[in-house]
């Protein structure tokens, strides 16, 4: 029995969210586990700027662009010299008088070699601009340290795109998938939106986490991507930081997803984790009371109804106090 559980928890499938819960308190990150087939795969929290947004940037579009105008413009002016040629030879044979009428034929290729000679060049220009852009500092590969960032910057320089499906490790079995993924040429990094209301918190080690699950998720996808950044954004602002992902920061992640594990095994064996801090009972959201109401206000999780534990207030009820059977303290 005690086998068959111990595997069965080893097979499991932990989503990024799950693992980042369980870093902030051990009873946090089970009741994500077991609320993981209700809940969308790592939910966005709230935010109030409209990050979503990303103003229209494609190099390669800008790039196939200039080839084609680049062509075209030869073509004209190619045209246009061997008409000036023609003319200038058949001028020179019947007589300039004779020949003034053809000399309009050459005006409407100098005139179209004129626009699309403004248009090249401005979109040339625009081309050097975006390219000069696409060369982030922050993601130097000599500067290995947490940076400042703002999302606008970043988005000016890379590709924004948020991903479809869930990204999978066969291997540990973990999933999940960022907010949104910068992508140039191969570096791939992925951004999440942190939940704390401002930047001054700075950056956690959760935030670090997450990141550093998303970048192995990233780098298992597909070997030929580099993920050794991530991008934490504060939800409230669109501002945050550009963390550099080394190898150390996956191994410290895999080591506390085995951690996880190993605590999801004695959930199963009925062994719940040690009461947490009190201060991070004040700010989980696992903690919001609510009025108990039978029949609606019910806790569900691991697809089982829990029994309501009323807490001191004698109406009212919360996740964790329900999953584990207690109190926990208000701030």
């Amino acid at each position: 029995m005690t086998t068959q559980s111990t595997s069965s928890e080893s097979q499991s499938i932990i989503h990024v969210r799950s693992l980042g819960e369980f870093e902030f308190c051990p009873r946090a990150g089970i009741i994500a586990f077991e609320s993981q087939l209700k809940n969308k795969i790592d939910a966005e929290p709230p935010r109030v700027p409209n990050l979503g947004y990303s103003p229209p940037f494609d190099i390669k579009q800008l790039e196939e662009e200039l080839a084609k105008k680049s062509s075209r413009f030869s073509k004209v002016l190619f045209l246009t010299l061997a008409m000036a040629t023609a003319l200038t030879f058949i001028g020179n044979s019947v007589g300039f008088t004779n020949t003034a009428f053809l000399w309009i034929a050459i005006v409407l290729p100098a005139i179209t070699l004129s626009v699309d000679w403004q248009d090249l060049t401005a979109l040339w220009r625009e081309y050097r601009r975006v390219q000069n852009a696409i060369d982030p500092k922050p993601f130097h590969d000599g500067i290995r340290a947490p940076l400042q960032v703002d999302w606008w910057d970043l988005v000016k320089s890379y590709q924004s795109a948020q991903p479809g499906e869930p990204y999978v490790d066969p291997l540990t079995h973990l999933v999940g998938k960022p907010w949104r993924i910068l992508s140039f040429h191969r570096q791939r990094i992925p951004v999440i939106l942190s939940r704390s209301e401002t930047e001054q918190t700075g950056i956690k080690s959760t935030h670090l986490n997450k990141l550093a699950a998303y970048s192995h998720l990233l780098r298992q996808s597909d070997e030929q991507v580099d993920s050794d950044w991530g991008v934490v954004i504060f939800a409230d602002t669109r501002t945050g930081y550009a963390v550099p992902i080394n190898q150390s920061e996956i191994d410290s992640m895999l080591r506390l997803l085995g951690e996880f594990r190993v605590f999801l095994t004695r959930s199963n064996r009925g062994v719940a984790p040690g009461e947490p801090d009190s201060k991070l009972c004040f700010r989980c959201p696992n903690n919001r009371r609510r009025t108990f109401r039978k029949g609606s206000t019910e806790t569900k999780m691991a697809g089982r109804t829990l029994q309501p534990l009323l807490q001191l207030d004698g109406k009212s009820h919360c996740d964790c106090g329900d999953r584990f059977q207690w109190q926990p303290p208000l701030g």
